[in-house]
This record gives C-alpha cells, sequence and structure tokens, in this order.
C-alpha cells in the first residue's frame, strides 16, 4: 500500500525518461503511444495526471512533422480518440466534471495532446516546411466543429495556440490559400475517407460538425458563386455538375452509421445538415445513385492483379493465402489502436501469429508494398511488429495450426445456424466463423486461426475474412460446387436483410475480381468455366435477383448478362432476349414475360438514364407495355394499364393483389398526373397498408388541408410531415421561433425523421435512393422556412426580408435545373412543399413568383397540365400584387396553352399581355408600368415571342412582325441578348424562305414566263413596224391597233415583273444585310448561351452574299472592332481558306480581302492555334518529290502570298511577333522532322532529335522563353487561363510501329511538367483530318448548348490534328487506347486477340479474310448470292467476344456499368454523325479503343463525304456497326441507351444543320490534297489548252489520288483505287469552275440528309431516320458486298 502512492509518479518519471531516449517518433509508433499514454492518463489525478500530460507533449513535440501528418493524412484513429476525449472532458454539457481553469488544462492529457499536435504544426508551417496538404485541413475542421462544443477556457487554449482556428474562416481560407473555400466538395472532400492507397479498414467518419462546418448555412448562403459566403463557409459551385456532386458527398458522409448516431445524439447537429442539404442545389438529383463497391480494400487488391490482363506473359498471380494474409494484417494493423483494450490484445496476438508464418508473412507484406502507399502506417506497423518478433518481445501464443486438410462434407450450410432475427453484425461474425471452419485448407486455415477471436469481436473484420474465405472456397474444387449452392439458395430467398445480401453478392464479386485476374480473362466464360464448379453450379440470375432486391441494379445487370450467356454459350448476346426479325409469331409477341424478362424490367425502372426498353417492340404483354409507359413518362398509359391490369386481377379472382399491387400501381400514377384530390378524397381503410396511407397523406398536405387525422393512420413520412406542417399552420408566426415550445413541437419529429431516412440511404436502390434525397431536402426545407420566420420576426426590423430571400434562391434554382420530364418529376414534391410552405409563412406576393417560376419549369419539363394548375393557384393569390407579376402570371399561361397547340387563345393573351407591359395601350388615365431591369427583359422576350407565334401561325405579315413586335423587343431592352437573337433567327429564316421560293419550280416558270412574255414583246414590235411600213387600209388599221393595245399589255407585264424581279432581288439583300448586322450584334453583345451557331451563320452569310452585296463586307467592316474573338475563334481556318491577292480592279473583292485579312487579324492574337492554318498555306508548295503523285500537285500562289501578307501584318505587332517567331520556328523544325528519311526496316531504333534540322534553333527558342505555344494543346476556354507552353523535348523520337508514310512519335512535356505525345506525319495530308476534328468540336459545342444532349452527356472524343503544309502535319497521340482490330484479332499477334483466347474453337480471323475473299472471286464470276453465303458462314464459325471484353477490363460492377454507357454512347455519336459526314474507311484499326472509359475514338479521316462510295469495292454501309460493337451493347443490342441516344445526336444535328454545313463549306473554297491533283488544270498552266485536251485522256486512265491508297494506320488491306481528277479552284476562281465540282456534291449530300433524305426516301422522321441506317449497318447483304479488308464479320 505505501509502494502503490508512490507508484504513478515512479511510472511518470520513468515515462518522461523513456520519451526523452526515444526521440523522434515514426507515425506508427507515435499512433501506438499515444492512446496508449491517453488512456492511462485519464485515471489519474492531481500532479500524477499533469506529468502524464508533460510526457504526452514531449513525446509529441520530438515527433517529426512528417509523422504527425501521415497520422493526419490518414484521419487514424488515435487522432480521433484524442478529439473525443477532449470533448469528453471539456463538453459544456453539465455532466462534464472538469475545471475551467488553467491549472486543469496543464493536468488534462488529452487537450495537452491536441495542443501540442497543434503547436507543432504551427512549427513546422512557420519554418517553411512542406505542405500537409488534406490531413491538416481535416483537423482544421474537426477541430472548428468541437470548438462549440467546449468550454470558453479550452477554446481559449485552443485559440492561444492556434488563432486561425477562431478567424473568420473566409479570412483564414484567403490568407493560407487552402482549398476549402473553393467549393462545398472541395471542403467535403477534405473530411471524406483518405485515398484507395491509404485505406486499411472501414472509412473513418468525420464529425458531424466538421459536416455541417462544411454545408451552406441557407439557401442564400449556397446561391453565391463567391469562394466564401460572409459566414465564412465554402460557396456551392456555381456548376450543377459541381453542385450534384458536392450533394453526393455530403450524402455519402451523412449515411455512415456512426455519423447517423452523432444526428441521434445531438439534434442541434442534425437540424444543421438538414438545413445544409434542403440549401444545396438539386439540379443533378436525377443523376444521384448508391455505389455499389464493397470495401476499398478489395479494389486495391485486385489491382495487384490487374496488370497480368491482356499481357501475354504468364505472370503468376499472388496465392490465396497470401491475399488472406494480406488482409489479416491489414485488420490486425488498424484493430491495435481499437477502443477495446480486448481487441487491442487480440489483434497482437494475431500479428505475432502471423508473423510466424515467415514464408507468407514476407509474401503478403511484399504485396501489401505494391498495394498501398509507400507512407502507409500499415508498413510502418509491421516493420515494427516484425522487429519485436525477432528480440522476442511479443506475447507467445497458444494457438495451435491445424494440419488436417480437405473439406468436411455437408459442411456448406453456413447461413443456417446464423439466425435470420440477428443482427447484421451478428450474422456476419457466425457466417465467417462457419464459413472458414467449413474449409480444412492448413494453409489459409491457420492464418483465421490466428484471426479468429478478432472475427468474433469485429464486425466489418469478420465481413472481410468472410469475401476471402468465399474466395478460398470457391477456388478449392471439391467445396466450390456446395459454396455455390449455399449462397445461390440463400440469395433467393426474398426475406433477407438488404446488408447480408449485400455482403454475400460483394464476396461473390471479390470472387470474380481474383479469378478474372489470376486466369487473364474475363470470368466466367463459358463454356472455358464448364469444369469450374462454382460458377457451374452458381445461380447467377439469383445473383441479379437479389442484386437488383437490395438496390445494387448495376450489380444486377452485370449478373443478368452473365447468366443469359451461361444460357446461350454459342449464342450473340443480343439475341439471348430479343428473337430475330421474322421469328416470331403473333401469339409470341403476347405471352407473359419470362423470369430474365421481368428482372430487365425491374433494373430497367432502377437505372431510367440508361433506358434499357427504349425501342423494344417485341414484348407487347401489358406488364411491359406498363414498363415502358412509366419509363418513358407516359402517365395517361400508365393510368390505363394500370387499370387493365386491376381489372384482369379482379376477374381472375385475385383479390389480394388487386387491392395491394394494383392499387398501389393506380395510385402512383394518379400521383404522377397531378390528380392529388383523387388520391386524397378516399379514407383508406383500417386494414389499408402504410403506402396506401402515405399516398392520402401527401395529397392531404398538398391540398392544404390541416389538422389531425384517424388513429388508424399508419406512421410514415408524409404522415409525420402532414402533422409537422399541420401544427405549423396552426401556430402564429412569432411563436415560431427556435427556442419556442411549438417550434419544438414542429421540429424534434422532423429532425428524427431526417436522421431515419438518412440512416436508409446506403440500402436503397437508385431510384429510392434519389427518392430519399429528396425527402431529406424536403425536411430541411421546412426547417429552413421555421428560421426564416424566426429571423422575420417584428424585432429583427426587417419583416420578410428572410422569407423573400429563401423563396428568390428557391425560384434560382428551379432556373438553373435542366427541364427534363424525369428530373421535374423527382423534384416536384420537394417543390410543392415549398410552395406549400410559402402558403404558410409568407406574403402573397412572394408565394405568386414561386408559383411562377415553377409553373414556367413545369412546362419547360412537358408538364403543361400541371403547370396550369400551379398558375391557377397563383392567380387565386395574385389579389392586390404588382401587375408586372400579373401579367408575368398571364403570360406564363400564354406559352403553356401555346404548347398544348391551343394558339388562338394562347396570342389573344400574349397580344394583351405585351401590349399593356410594353405601354403600347397606355392612355392619359393609365401609367406606363414602372418595370424593373429584370422585369423589362421578359417584357422584351415575351415581345419577341409573341412576334415568332404570329409567324408561325401566319396570321401577320413579316413586315409587320418585324415592326409592330421584333424590333420594338430588342429596343426595350438593349441588354438582354435573347431578343436580338430571336429577331437575327427570324430575319435569317424569311431570308432562307425568300431563296427557297426564288429557287422554287413555280418561281422558275415565272422567270421563263417573264422571258417569253419579252419574246412575244419583240416579236409584236417587229410585226407592229412591218404594218407600219404597208399601205394602211381598214382591215390593217385595225390589225395594226389590236396588234399595239397586245404590245401595250405584254410591256405593262414586263415592265411589272422588272419591277417585282428587282424588288425580290433588293428584298434578299435587304434580309441578308439585316441579318450579318444583327448577328454581329450578337457577337458584339454576348450572352449566356454558346455563341457557336452565330458566329457560324454570321460567317456563312458574309461567305454566301459578300459577292452580290458589297454592303454586307461594310457591315462586317464596321464590327469587327467590337466582335468578341473567342467565338470566332474555332473559324480561323473557314476565314484563312478565302484568302487571296487583292484584285485591285474588282472593288467588291479588294474590300472583301481588306475585310478579312482585319478579320483574322483581330481574332489570332487571341490564340496561337490562328496561327497554324496561315502557315500552312504559306507553306502550300512544300511537297517534296517522294511524294505519290508530287508532280501533279499545282501549289495556289495567291493563297500563299495572301497568307504571307496576313502573317507580316501580325508580325507588325509587337506583342504577337514573339509567339509567331517561335511558331515559325516550330513549323520548320516538324517540317524537317515528317520529311526526314528513315530506315523502315529498324523502326525499333530510337533516334536523336538532335539529327534533325532546325532543333538547334528549338532549343535555343526554349532556353529563352518558357511560353511557347504547344501545337497539340487543348484550345484555349475564355476566361481560364491559356494552357502552359513547350518546356523540353525529349532526346529521341521513335517511329511508329505501323504506317506507310513512318509516322514519328515525339514526347515533350509542357511547363507543368505534363508529357504530350505527337504522331508527326511526312507524305500523308492531314488537312480533312484537321477539318473533321474541327467540325467534331462545334458539334460538341452544340451538344453542350442542348439541354437534352448536355443532360445525356453527348460529345465526340477529339484529338489535336495540325496540318503542316499539303503533305505534313502533327497529331495528338490518343493515350491508353488500342485500336479494335489488336483488340480484337491481335493483328501481327493472334494469340493475344480476343477471339483466339475466348473462343479459340472459332475461325481464326485469317481464316474469315481467306473465306470471303473466295467469296469475292466467286462473286465476280457471276455467282450472285456467293458473298452473301460467306460471310452468314463467318457468323456461324466466329462468334463475337465483345461483351467478355468489357467483363475482362472493367470487373468492377460500377466500372462495367460506366464504361458501357461511354462505350454506348460514342457509338451512337459517331455513328449518326459519321453518317451525316459521309465518314468511310472504318476498318478495325481506324477505330481506337480507350481501355480507362470504354469509348471509341475515331482516327484517320481519308475518307469522307461518302467518297468510300466511289472506291473499286464500295462502301455500302453508312458507319461500322459489325457484330461485335453490337455484342458490346448488351443483352439488347440496338435498343435501349444506343437507340435512345442515336436519335438525340440526330434531332440536335438537324437543329444545326447551318453550323455542320457552314465548316464542311470550307472544302469549296480550300480542296485537300487530291482535290487539288488536276491533270487538266497542271496542262492547262504548263502545256496550253491544246495539249492539256489531247493528254487528258491517257492521265485520266493512269493516275491515282493520294487517298487511292492503303488504308493508314491499317495493314495495307485495300487496294488503291483511282481518285477523281478535279480542278481545284482556287477563291477568285468563277462558280463554274469543275474544280470543286465534288465538294459542291458532298455539301448537297449533308444538306439531304439534315433534312431526312435517304436513297429514294424523302423526309423521313428522326426515329425512322434512325432506323433505316441501323438497319442497313447491320444489313448481311450490305455487310457481305464490303471489301474484306474492312473485316465486316468483326
Amino acid at each position: 500500500q505505501c509502494w502503490a502512492r508512490w507508484a504513478p509518479g515512479v511510472a511518470a518519471e520513468l515515462l518522461h525518461s523513456f520519451a526523452s531516449w526515444l526521440g523522434p517518433l515514426s507515425g506508427s509508433r507515435l499512433r501506438l503511444l499515444l492512446p496508449l499514454l491517453l488512456r492511462h492518463g485519464l485515471p489519474l489525478s492531481g500532479e500524477h495526471r499533469r506529468q502524464v500530460s508533460t510526457v504526452i507533449d514531449v513525446v509529441v513535440s520530438k515527433s517529426s512533422p512528417e509523422a504527425l501528418g501521415n497520422l493526419l493524412m490518414h484521419q487514424d484513429a488515435s487522432l480521433r480518440e484524442v478529439l473525443a476525449a477532449v470533448e469528453h472532458e471539456w463538453s459544456v454539457d453539465p455532466t462534464s466534471a472538469c475545471e475551467s481553469t488553467t491549472k486543469s488544462i496543464e493536468s488534462c492529457p488529452a487537450l495537452r495532446t491536441l495542443l501540442a499536435v497543434l503547436r507543432s504544426l504551427r512549427r513546422h508551417a512557420a519554418a517553411g516546411g512542406a505542405s500537409i496538404g488534406q490531413g491538416n485541413d481535416w483537423l482544421q475542421l474537426q477541430v472548428e466543429a468541437l470548438l462549440p462544443r467546449l468550454r470558453t477556457c479550452a477554446r481559449q487554449a485552443l485559440a492561444d495556440v492556434a488563432p486561425e482556428l477562431c478567424e473568420p474562416p473566409a479570412k483564414r481560407l484567403r490568407r493560407s490559400g487552402s482549398s476549402l473555400g473553393s467549393s462545398i466538395g472541395a471542403a467535403l472532400r477534405r473530411i471524406g475517407a483518405p485515398e484507395a492507397r491509404l485505406a486499411w479498414g472501414p472509412p473513418p467518419a468525420p464529425d458531424l460538425g466538421a459536416v455541417v462546418r462544411c454545408l451552406p448555412e441557407s439557401m442564400l448562403d449556397a446561391s453565391t458563386t463567391s469562394s466564401s459566403s460572409s459566414t465564412g463557409r465554402p460557396a456551392v459551385g456555381a456548376s450543377g455538375a459541381s453542385d450534384g456532386e458536392a450533394l453526393l458527398q455530403a450524402l455519402r458522409l451523412i449515411s455512415q452509421p456512426s455519423v447517423v448516431r452523432q444526428m441521434q445524439s445531438y439534434s442541434s447537429l442534425a437540424r444543421g445538415i438538414a438545413v445544409g442539404v434542403a440549401a444545396m442545389s438539386s439540379s443533378d438529383v436525377s443523376r444521384l445513385g448508391t455505389d455499389s463497391e464493397g470495401e476499398v480494400l478489395e479494389g486495391a487488391l485486385y489491382d495487384a492483379i490487374r496488370p497480368t490482363l491482356g499481357s501475354s506473359a504468364q505472370q503468376r498471380p499472388p496465392a490465396i493465402e497470401d491475399l488472406v494474409c494480406c488482409g489479416a494484417l491489414l485488420g490486425a494493423s488498424q484493430l491495435q489502436v481499437h477502443s477495446s483494450a480486448e481487441v487491442r490484445r487480440l489483434s497482437l496476438t494475431a500479428l505475432q501469429q502471423l508473423i510466424e508464418q515467415k514464408q507468407t508473412f514476407q509474401r503478403a507484406r511484399s504485396l501489401l508494398g505494391k498495394i498501398l502507399d509507400p507512407r502507409h502506417l500499415c508498413l510502418e506497423d509491421l516493420g515494427d511488429v516484425q522487429l519485436l518478433d525477432a528480440l522476442g518481445r511479443l506475447p507467445s501464443s497458444d494457438a495451435r495450426v491445424a494440419s488436417e486438410g480437405g473439406v468436411a462434407e455437408g459442411a456448406w450450410n453456413i447461413f443456417e445456424g446464423a439466425g435470420d432475427e440477428a443482427r447484421f453484425s451478428v450474422w456476419v461474425r457466425s457466417v465467417a466463423l462457419s464459413a472458414w471452419e467449413a474449409m480444412q485448407d492448413d494453409k489459409a486455415r491457420s492464418i483465421i486461426q490466428a484471426c479468429a477471436p478478432l472475427v468474433r469481436s469485429v464486425d466489418w473484420f469478420a465481413e472481410r475474412m468472410f469475401v476471402f474465405a468465399v474466395l478460398r472456397a470457391a477456388e478449392c474444387p471439391r467445396s466450390g460446387a456446395p459454396l455455390a449452392k449455399a449462397l445461390s439458395e440463400f440469395l433467393r430467398r426474398r426475406d433477407v436483410e438488404a446488408a447480408r445480401v449485400q455482403c454475400v453478392i460483394r464476396a461473390i464479386h471479390f470472387v470474380r475480381l481474383y479469378q478474372t485476374g489470376s486466369r487473364n480473362r474475363a470470368v466466367p466464360h463459358f463454356p472455358k468455366d464448364n469444369d469450374d464448379q462454382f460458377w457451374q453450379s452458381i445461380d447467377m440470375r439469383a445473383i441479379a435477383d437479389g442484386a437488383s432486391r437490395v438496390g445494387w441494379a448495376r450489380d444486377g445487370l452485370l449478373y443478368l448478362e452473365m447468366h443469359l450467356g451461361f444460357k446461350h454459350p454459342d449464342l450473340p448476346i443480343d439475341q439471348t432476349l430479343l428473337s430475330v426479325e421474322g421469328q416470331l409469331g403473333v401469339d409470341d409477341l403476347f405471352k407473359p414475360p419470362t423470369p430474365e424478362v421481368q428482372l430487365l424490367h425491374n433494373l430497367a425502372k432502377q437505372l431510367p438514364d440508361d433506358d434499357l426498353l427504349y425501342g423494344v417492340s417485341q414484348w407487347c404483354h401489358m406488364t411491359s407495355r406498363l414498363v415502358r409507359a412509366e419509363l418513358g413518362q407516359d402517365h395517361l398509359a400508365t393510368l390505363h394499364l394500370h387499370s387493365d391490369i386491376r381489372e384482369a386481377a379482379l376477374s381472375g379472382g385475385k383479390h389480394g393483389d388487386a387491392d395491394d399491387t394494383t392499387r398501389l400501381g393506380l395510385d402512383d400514377a394518379l400521383a404522377r398526373l397531378g390528380l392529388h384530390t383523387v388520391l386524397a378524397s378516399e379514407q383508406p381503410s383500417e386494414d389499408a397498408s402504410s403506402a396506401v396511407w402515405e399516398r392520402r397523406m401527401e395529397g392531404l398536405w398538398r391540398l392544404r388541408q390541416w389538422g389531425p387525422q384517424s388513429a388508424v393512420a399508419k406512421s410514415g413520412f408524409h404522415t409525420q410531415l402532414h402533422a409537422a406542417l399541420s401544427n405549423l399552420a396552426g401556430s402564429e408566426p412569432e411563436s415560431r421561433s427556435i427556442a419556442g415550445v411549438v417550434t419544438d413541437a414542429i421540429e424534434l419529429p422532423l429532425v428524427g425523421l431526417f436522421t431515419d431516412v438518412a440512416a436508409s440511404l446506403q440500402t436503397r436502390s437508385p431510384e429510392q435512393f434519389r427518392e430519399g434525397v429528396v425527402q431529406l431536402q424536403m425536411l430541411g426545407s421546412v426547417i429552413g422556412v421555421i428560421d426564416a420566420t424566426a429571423r422575420d420576426s417584428p424585432a429583427s426590423g426587417a419583416p420578410g426580408s428572410a422569407i423573400q430571400q429563401m423563396a428568390s434562391s428557391w425560384s434560382a434554382s428551379l432556373s438553373s435545373t435542366d427541364g427534363s420530364p424525369q428530373q421535374f418529376l423527382m423534384l416536384e414534391p420537394l417543390n410543392s412543399l415549398r410552395a406549400t410552405l410559402l402558403s404558410l409563412s409568407a406574403k402573397p406576393i412572394v408565394e405568386l413568383k414561386f408559383l411562377t417560376e415553377l409553373a414556367a419549369f413545369a412546362r419547360v419539363a412537358a408538364q403543361t397540365h400541371r403547370a396550369l394548375g400551379l398558375l391557377e393557384q397563383g392567380n387565386r393569390v395574385s389579389s392586390g400584387a404588382p401587375r408586372a407579376d400579373v401579367l408575368r402570371l398571364h403570360w406564363e399561361r400564354a406559352q403553356c396553352l401555346w404548347d398544348l397547340r391551343q394558339q388562338h387563345e394562347a396570342l389573344v393573351i400574349a397580344r394583351a399581355v405585351t401590349a399593356e407591359a410594353s405601354g403600347r395601350t397606355a392612355s392619359a388615365r393609365t401609367r406606363p408600368l414602372a418595370l424593373s431591369k429584370p422585369e423589362r427583359s421578359w417584357v422584351a422576350r415575351a415581345l419577341s415571342t409573341t412576334g415568332l407565334w404570329l409567324s408561325i401561325a401566319r396570321l401577320e405579315g413579316p413586315d409587320i412582325i418585324r415592326e409592330t413586335y421584333l424590333e420594338p423587343a430588342v429596343t426595350f431592352e438593349p441588354s438582354d441578348a435573347q431578343p436580338r437573337r430571336q429577331l437575327a433567327d427570324f430575319l435569317d429564316e424569311r431570308l432562307t424562305e425568300e431563296v427557297a421560293r426564288q429557287n422554287s419550280i413555280e418561281y422558275a416558270m415565272a422567270r421563263s414566263l417573264h422571258r417569253r412574255a419579252g419574246s412575244d414583246l419583240r416579236d409584236v414590235r417587229l410585226e407592229v413596224q412591218q404594218l407600219s411600213r404597208t399601205t394602211l387600209t381598214r382591215e390593217t388599221e385595225h390589225q395594226l391597233r389590236v396588234m399595239r393595245e397586245q404590245e401595250a399589255k405584254l410591256l405593262k407585264q414586263c415592265q411589272d415583273d422588272e419591277v417585282r424581279f428587282d424588288a425580290e432581288k433588293l428584298r434578299i439583300k435587304s434580309l441578308a444585310v439585316s441579318c450579318v448586322q444583327h448577328f454581329g450584334k450578337c457577337l458584339e453583345q454576348g450572352s449566356g448561351e454558346s455563341l457557336t451557331k452565330i458566329a457560324c451563320r454570321f460567317l456563312s452569310l458574309w461567305f454566301d452574299y459578300s459577292a452580290e452585296c458589297p454592303e454586307i463586307t461594310e457591315v462586317v467592316r464596321a464590327s469587327i472592332p467590337k466582335l468578341a474573338a473567342s467565338p470566332l475563334t474555332p473559324f480561323v481556318y473557314q476565314l484563312a481558306s478565302r484568302l487571296d491577292t487583292h484584285d485591285q480592279g474588282n472593288p467588291a473583292a479588294l474590300c472583301f480581302q481588306q475585310t478579312l485579312d482585319d478579320m483574322l487579324v483581330r481574332i489570332v492574337p487571341h490564340s496561337a492555334h490562328g496561327l497554324w492554318p496561315l502557315l500552312q498555306l504559306r507553306n502550300g508548295a512544300q511537297v517534296p518529290k517522294s511524294m505519290r503523285n508530287a508532280g501533279q500537285h499545282v501549289a495556289d500562289q495567291r493563297k500563299i502570298n495572301a497568307a504571307q501578307r496576313v502573317l507580316q501584318r501580325l508580325r507588325d505587332n509587337k506583342s504577337v511577333r514573339p509567339v509567331l517567331e517561335a511558331v515559325e520556328v516550330l513549323s520548320k523544325f516538324y517540317l524537317s522532322l515528317a520529311f526526314f528519311e528513315i530506315d523502315k526496316k529498324n523502326r525499333d531504333a530510337a533516334i536523336p532529335v538532335a539529327r534533325i534540322e532546325g532543333f538547334d534553333s528549338v532549343r535555343a527558342l526554349l532556353k529563352a522563353s518558357s511560353s511557347i505555344p504547344l501545337p497539340t494543346a487543348p484550345l484555349p476556354v475564355e476566361g481560364k487561363p491559356p494552357p502552359p507552353g513547350i518546356r523540353s523535348f525529349d532526346e529521341t523520337f521513335r517511329v511508329a510501329a505501323q504506317g506507310v508514310s513512318a509516322p514519328k512519335i515525339l514526347v515533350l512535356r509542357d511547363a507543368a511538367g505534363v508529357e504530350h505525345k505527337q504522331v508527326v506525319k511526312g507524305l500523308d495530308d492531314l488537312r480533312q483530318d484537321a477539318v473533321i476534328q474541327q467540325l467534331f468540336r462545334l458539334l460538341n459545342d452544340v451538344f453542350a448548348d442542348c439541354p437534352q444532349s448536355r443532360q445525356a452527356d453527348l460529345h465526340l472524343r477529339t484529338f489535336q490534328v495540325v496540318p503542316l503544309s499539303p503533305c505534313a502535319g502533327i497529331a495528338e497521340w490518343v493515350s491508353g487506347t488500342v485500336t479494335l482490330g489488336e483488340l480484337l484479332t491481335g493483328n501481327q499477334m493472334p494469340a493475344e486477340g480476343a477471339h483466339c483466347r475466348y473462343r479459340p474453337q472459332d475461325w481464326p480471323h485469317q481464316q474469315c479474310r481467306k473465306r470471303m475473299h473466295e467469296a469475292r472471286e466467286l462473286f465476280n464470276t457471276g455467282e450472285v448470292n456467293a458473298l452473301r453465303q460467306g460471310l452468314e458462314e463467318c457468323y456461324s464459325n466466329f462468334k463475337p467476344v465483345m461483351r467478355l471484353v468489357f467483363l475482362e477490363r472493367f470487373p468492377s460492377p460500377s466500372d462495367w456499368h460506366s464504361a458501357r454507357r461511354h462505350f454506348a454512347s460514342s457509338i451512337a455519336v459517331s455513328s449518326v454523325v459519321g453518317y451525316i459526314a459521309g465518314i468511310g474507311d472504318r476498318h478495325p484499326n481506324n477505330v481506337l479503343f480507350d481501355q480507362r472509359t470504354g469509348e471509341l475514338v475515331h482516327i484517320d479521316f481519308g475518307i469522307t463525304f461518302d467518297q468510300g462510295k466511289a472506291l473499286r469495292v464500295p462502301e455500302m454501309v453508312p458507319f461500322r456497326l459489325t457484330q461485335d460493337l453490337v455484342d458490346g451493347l448488351g443483352c439488347l443490342g440496338t435498343c435501349g441507351l444506343f437507340r435512345r441516344l442515336s436519335e438525340t445526336t440526330m434531332a440536335v444535328l438537324r437543329d444545326s444543320s447551318s453550323l455542320v454545313t457552314a465548316v464542311v463549306e470550307v472544302f469549296v473554297h480550300d480542296p485537300v490534297y487530291f482535290w487539288s491533283m488536276s491533270w487538266s488544270r497542271k496542262a492547262t498552266q504548263h502545256l496550253g489548252p491544246g495539249a492539256a485536251a489531247e493528254q487528258a485522256p491517257a492521265a485520266a486512265t493512269t493516275t491515282t489520288g493520294a487517298r487511292g491508297r492503303a488504308m493508314r494506320s491499317g495493314s495495307g488491306e485495300m487496294s488503291a483505287v483511282p481518285a477523281p481528277t478535279v480542278s481545284g479552284g482556287s477563291i477568285g476562281a468563277s462558280k463554274g469552275d469543275d474544280g470543286n465540282e465534288m465538294a459542291r456534291r458532298a455539301l448537297l449530300a449533308v444538306k439531304g440528309k439534315l433534312c431526312g433524305a435517304h436513297d429514294t426516301a424523302a423526309a423521313l422522321g428522326i426515329s425512322a431516320h434512325v432506323g433505316c441506317i441501323i438497319h442497313e449497318a447491320m444489313d448481311v447483304g450490305n455487310l457481305s458486298r464490303m471489301y474484306f479488308g474492312w473485316s465486316p464479320w468483326l
């Protein structure tokens, strides 16, 4: 007892000495020592506590900043334990017994630890040490969240050490440059889980207060666009995409179980979370979804195996026991700092036993070194534990390793003893132990025996070990089948908890991951896996069904396709569910759906963005039609089908089904139609389900029917929401304070409900997840309104301002949301609740404005009837509202009626509204309305829109519409760009109509009649003259009089016709001038929309009418100084192609060229990319003699001189001169590299760059400047810094393995250190490729402007192509890709091709090629069906494997689903665009497959604009859609997402036809290389016209164009085909010049396709047009007639 009094003091002294002796500790030792000291110090008292606190201070102070930074980077449990201890001791909670004195702080180990950590970090920052980064941000947010919950003394102590914690956050973030203030998403990422390579257990949960700190306090905070709000909280990003990502990050954090428990304990923090979530933008709710991925460890372990995929080298994969040991080591290392002393002891024992297995431990530690970040604390831990074991310091273990082997027969009923009623934590521990007990494997069993105590104690570790047990058993032949049967039986049960199903699916998923890597192919694959007992016995449809039930729709779709592949191994995947056309009878169409189809229906509902059932017309049963109607947002059809199904159930005697399922379906259809009055009018029965009661209670609060309900009402979300709103409606505004009793009665149930919904997010399907998100925002909106009402109390001095600002932010959120029907229906409950809240708490004018905006949102989303209902609500509260707001309401009503095709009623309202709003009806008695700038803006838009409606309805003439509506709209509010753009579009449409009319047959006939009348007039005059010379008699006088009367009539007719024709000619000129003028004003003024279309039309009109109307050039020239340069920058190539010499004798042409020079000089300085087209024109004569047909090339010297003229003007600009000189140096170097002769037989050699002429000048240039522009850099974006310049080139370059022209591959680095690869081509014309890439980039702008295509994320993959001369250029290297030929056939290494690896029993690719070559020879001899029969035989012996490639390359369900979507999207967009542009030569080596995203990237555009139809073996298909590509689209083939996106792309292209044709028109003025090879032109210049005529026929038979060569980047399979010899005229050539005839034909073909013309069909609809070209692309007859080098069977 005497010693006991002195022991703590002696121990403290020893600890102090030991700490001083240890010196700086590593991160792993610090994480172990800190909790140890803390736990032993907290129970002490008095001086002993102070001594331990001093020891901790010494330990932390002597630790290196890197060690602390490592702990922070991991968000280590030791630091979280310190923070929890500080809160426990210093909480403002009265139960805290700690004294608030400085002396007590000195004796507090936890607070001293935290102060020491902050002090050390501050010293490190002051000394200029390296930034700790995200970890420091994490600690700051955690401590800031903790401060309000601490006592004043503790807060002051922390402030003394780290004053920045008490600064206003905005000031601190500005000073420190922290990324916390950049956006909500960035701040949330700082407190989220560490990166994957730092993970080793479940993701650490942040402090709930830290989440609150990251979220906005109200909608007002969220609406700011600055870096941080006045409260210092990070602001929401300006774009909807970033807002959606931030919202998803917040939801992931608050749905973690530990955070949910915090919300249950701290209602005030839960309240802050609710308000913050409600304040965040909901514009991307429809894109959100749950993530089905399991532990990060699974993916990390798979990454260690993944590099062996697709490699011929047979690397031995890690053994399963090594993987199990990895998981065990990670878990045991993490659990060393567990809060339980028993778990800590067990973890140390487990580590000691694992280390005893020397070889396995070393292999596992080596594997972890590959998987984890080198800074990972686990690696340090294992090194320390191994050292202690070597020194004999670890406790001995009594565990014995079993030596028996084999499998216990019948031991796989592992789920029977787990208990259905047990919690998940109990269940997973039980099944994990049962699974390992069933295995008698000595190696893996020894590992699990070491970890068994931990499995019994920690659920997440048990789940990890269960996953490894399933993997081990699946690999064992004797246990594979029984395990698979047990798992299948478990998954077939429909009453199992979702978390258990997810755990089992995760285990099966990890088996796939491991085996896919170890077997170097997709798993499972049949028939290769027919001998695998596990995959042969498991029911993959049960896996898919279980995944669908628990909300993992992507996993469900993946395993459904695996199931179909198992059932039909020799059938293409797209034919497993859909039969080939013509094979179904009438009765087959109406059969009930099979289980697989029913499962697909459920998955389609959960994945609405995938449009799985779109275009499927073979399933005509009512259930299939119902699902398609629901997915297509056809609510009326849904209602009728639900009624039919209910009627069928009742007539069949299935009353139970009719009362439950069908009743809910009817209610849901009524709710989607907005008929809540019907739902609320019927009182449910006492035994009605909770879902029926929920529908009724939702209807009641929507109809604002308040008051208590029946006691039999089931408790649910809408029931509690109705009760809270009823209490709010019955309270007085002044009593709605946060501290009030009434507010407690309203808020507390809602906060609890918020916590319950957040807790359920992780187990919801994507659709239910989005519904839960909306419910969270609804609850937060109620609480936010209560806060706003409290701030609007009379004492605040600004009554009504807070609620008004909140309503304004809600309205702004509506306007920033894409108005798709799906998005509207998803957000409709939230917006309806907000309207209800405003009716309870705001003034009528506030409610009126919100209802008007909500109606506009509904109208844009094609919910017009709902919009009219909302406007009726607004009309009921419009009494006493300002007149402008009432008129705005009526204007919205007019737009709804117009959308419903009630044109006359809409126009009556529109005319009345615009007349009053614009003041045209103002009289002496009524004053004009005093309008604000936003109100003037909508009035101006209303005026212009009314004018457009009148034009469409043809109720007024164009001149009246222009003078009365469109032009007054522009002058009414000049700052608004939309009215001017509508006026310009109106004038452009009138111009187009007038030109079409004057080019019509009727107009041509009128011209012909006019010419005939003139001829008749001349004949009559001749006869009159002859009669006048004769002797006049009575008869001749009468005849003369008649002839003169006829002469007068004809003269009058001809004069009238000439006046009319002159007026029509002047009308076209006037319209053209007005169009260019207003489009120029739009470019000067700018707008929020993209100006690509405007710039395109502006230039197109100028080019088309400048010759006939010189006034247009004057208009353009006057607008150049004011034009925005960025919209015109993409068109530099089109501008440069029209350069010509100055013709002094032609004033109009001279003015055009001068204006063109001015335009280029205005645009080019804004981007260095504009210099390359000018240099390419200047280099027009640089065609080496080694170029094929170089002797036929005729350089256009006029363009060369013109380009030199513009370059000289740019050189005179001091700011442009350095850039121009640098680009010229680079151009010379690249040209020298392009034409550098190499030994094609030795392509593997690395060639020094210094051997290239001009490289010394480049090297000197790089030394002198750091801003040398990179030719292949992306185009600069307005408002963002320019891309970095070149920093250095690699010392050597190499030659591509393929390519006739031997392309050189050059590597360089930019100023940011990023590596860039370039392909430098010589003897190859890249101008056509550059223009096609330009077309793709411009179309991407169009896709971004269209809401429909923007929501579908339609885009074309582009890369930079920079022509240097007519036969040289640079192309950006497309990294991470492989050609389809190499991917599927292996090219020169067939064994590596997917076809050889997956289906070795099929014909080789070369045998298919040989068979089609033989078929071609038979066809040439007259056997008509030889080609078709040959291809069908190839189809029978060469099956597609593309879906297996996706399973191999993207084994994770989320990655697989994302890659498949990218694949379908890229095929759809590139196919339709390629069809419009006539892009051919799409053989497998001209299409790249992105191995990271699954996208297809097209290269080599040597055959475009339907030139493939002129080949010797013409191309018969519009694009490539062969069986392998269809196989990659999935089980529905070309239906579903591919069909939907194809139609969307076609619709966007038709709407943007002017942009497409404007880019194509460049070929009229700048023919590409093979078009300029004109024998007649060359002969005319050098031999004279006569000699040219004599030699032209011979030339026509011997000349081969540059494009008539082997396919580029391919295997040289396409034979040379003579290219047409067409003259390439210059810009000064006449319109009748034959040089550009092919270009004009190409332009006409493109225009025809954009109008829906296809072959003999005219004006096809979009759906029919797309269906027609898809059918042509897949038609066996068309494909069989393709050249066999195109590989139509692939």
